[in-house]
Order: structure tokens, then sequence, then C-alpha cells
């Protein structure tokens, strides 16, 4: 089972999943939680689970191996799939008594990379995802899929035009794909001058998108 900080207001009846960069952990994004929760979000619960092994490097977590900075890890990333989607069923789900339609994801990087490989094959449909600063994997699978095998939640891609980590055509990529597939809920950000990082502007979008995906 994945562990992680979280915060649960008394009362909550969503949620929100915080998946972390390659080699970092759960506290480096849920010390966001606060300035994403504010105006409007208060009564929603914040899960940062760390990734379930530890990078090569013995420096943080990754959710799938990086293989030569490829991260082309298909087993790996389908391991952490399943880990997460237990993750969201034991641990929030049946903790507040809601669904999967009241839990969004919210990835960096690696977790982005996670979260759009998972959250359309889960058997249940999540509230949305937003993407930071990532890239999507798999994609192709899709394609060959039925349109009713996979799931097309609200899915919001945010990325730096200055980022020199995960260039922000890969976000620009994942729309295109994402649109092709018939996700018709997608809505993307550049911000120019923004690196491999998150600042004021990304926050504000993130509350902005989650605040009518989690109205109750």
């Amino acid at each position: 089972m994945l562990s992680g900080p979280e915060y649960v207001p008394e009362e909550a009846k969503k949620a929100v999943v915080l998946l972390h960069g390659f080699g970092s952990d759960g506290d480096d994004l849920f010390g966001l939680a606060p300035y994403i929760a504010r105006g409007g979000l208060e009564d929603v619960a914040f899960f940062a689970p760390n990734a379930p092994t530890t990078t090569p490097m013995g420096m943080g977590y990754q959710w799938f191996s990086d293989n030569g900075w490829t991260f082309n890890d298909r087993d790996g990333i389908e391991h952490s799939k399943a880990l997460l989607e237990s993750y969201i069923q034991k641990h929030i789900c049946n903790q507040l008594g809601i669904g999967f339609e009241d839990v969004a994801l919210v990835g960096f990087s690696q977790g982005t990379m996670t979260s759009l490989f998972a959250a359309p094959r889960f058997e249940k449909k999540l509230a949305g995802v937003v993407a930071l600063s990532g890239r999507m994997m798999f994609h192709e699978e899709l394609e060959e899929y039925d349109e009713d095998e996979f799931h097309k939640m609200p899915v919001h891609l945010i990325h730096g035009e200055a980022d020199e980590v995960v260039e922000a055509e890969e976000s620009r990529i994942a729309y295109s794909e994402l649109e092709g597939l018939g996700f018709d809920n997608l809505t993307i950000d550049i911000f120019e001058e923004l690196g491999h990082a998150i600042d004021e502007r990304v926050i504000n979008k993130i509350n902005a998108y989650l605040k009518p995906l989690l109205a109750e």
C-alpha cells in the first residue's frame, strides 16, 4: 500500500491526490496543499503518497524506472497504476465514504506521466486530472481500445515554456493525443519564463480548475 502525508478535514467528501516527480517524495507537493485549497477547497482532503520504490541514486522515490532517462518502463508504470488505484479505493474512498468521481489527481513531471497513464485505465472514472510539466506515456495503446474501454475524464495540462527537463512541447503533444482519443473536456496553459517548477500562476490555475470539478 502506498503511504504519505495527508490532510483530511472533518466531513470531507472530496479529495485531491498529489503525485510527485522523479526523485522527490510526497512531502514535496504536500506543502502546496494549503495554497491549492484556499478560496473554496478548504473542505477537500489532500493526499500525497510516496511513489513505491526509491531511485537508483538512493535519493527520493520513483513511480517507475527512468530507464536511461527514456522513462519507457511499461511494467513499472502498470504496477504504479495498480497500487494507486488500490490506494484511492481503500485508503481514500472507503475512508471518506466517497467514489472515484469525487477524487482528482494532480501530478508533476513523472507524477503527471503516471496520472495520464493510470486515470484512463482505472476501472472507475475520476473527477479529473491536472497534469503539470509532464508527458503522456503509452498513449498508442488507447488508440487500439474501444471507446468504452477507457475513461475520458476532464484533463488540464500546465507547462512552463522554459522547462529544460521536460519540454513544453510534450504537453502540447499530450493535448493533441488526448483530443484525438475523444477527450472533449480538455484545456492547456503554457506559461512563459517558467521552468520545471510550480509558481503562483500554476497554483492559481490548479485552484480555479479544481473548484468546479470538486463542487458539491
